[in-house]
């Protein structure tokens, strides 16, 4: 009875570090979403005009302007894990499984904007990505 009762206050803690987590990923990830509707336009009629230099120049201006986006958030999530966990909750569980599992989660800030650079390139332009 103890045991059942241990396990489930441990996944109530990991569900709620989940919550966080998602919404954490959510304020990066729409940043990098706005940048890259930006680029859509930008990237297809420049295409359309033959202007590849330019396609280039757009998709590697807004792959940095993403990824300099990703390791601010990444940098704030390493310098102030304890804060930012703490404005959701202050269960002593909570804040030591949200702490480790931010630090972990963080590094996805970094490809999380390339990969939607990369994926709207393809868009823009018209063409896919073949293997």
């Amino acid at each position: 009875m103890l045991t059942r009762k241990g396990n489930r206050i441990k996944a109530v803690a990991a569900l709620a570090v989940l919550g966080v987590l998602f919404k954490g990923n959510m304020v990066v990830f729409s940043f990098c979403l706005g940048v890259v509707q930006g680029m859509l336009p930008l990237v297809g009629y420049n295409f359309g005009a033959k202007n590849k230099e330019r396609v280039r120049e757009t998709a590697l201006k807004t792959g940095l302007i993403s990824f300099s986006w990703g390791a601010l958030c990444w940098s704030i999530v390493m310098l102030f894990p304890n804060e930012i966990i703490a404005l959701f909750g202050t269960d002593p569980r909570f804040l030591v499984e949200g702490i480790a599992a931010i630090r972990i989660f963080a590094f996805s800030f970094f490809a999380m904007g390339l990969q939607s650079n990369l994926s709207s390139s393809s868009k823009g332009s018209g063409e896919e990505f073949h293997h």
